[in-house]
């Protein structure tokens, strides 16, 4: 007999965050499946974006959120993801410096 218990510590179940407990020595397996079914930080960090986008973020709150984006890029070390994030990143943080000065 099988027995399974998955505890985790918040909405999104990470490798850190789970606890499997498993009789019949299947935990890492399942841990691991567990883990890649959850999202990245990247992806979590991008929908934090758009959630704060249309909730009516300040633009000074939406440049943190895209240099959010871009450090979790180049924490997973995506290099390719991490530059164009970066770049986006400077445009929103120069519009959240300038745009106050165009109206």
């Amino acid at each position: 007999m099988l027995d399974l218990v998955i505890m985790a510590s918040s909405q999104y179940a990470s490798l850190k965050e789970a606890k499997v407990f498993v009789n019949g020595g299947l935990g890492t397996a399942l841990l691991l499946a567990l883990a890649a079914c959850s999202p990245s930080k990247s992806e979590r960090a991008e929908r934090a974006y758009e959630m704060a986008k249309r909730a009516g973020a300040t633009n000074t709150e939406l440049c943190q959120r895209k240099q959010a984006i871009a450090e979790a890029y180049l924490e997973e070390e995506n290099e390719e993801e991490y530059r164009v994030s970066k770049v986006y990143a400077e445009i929103e943080c120069m519009n959240a410096r300038y745009k106050p000065y165009l109206n």
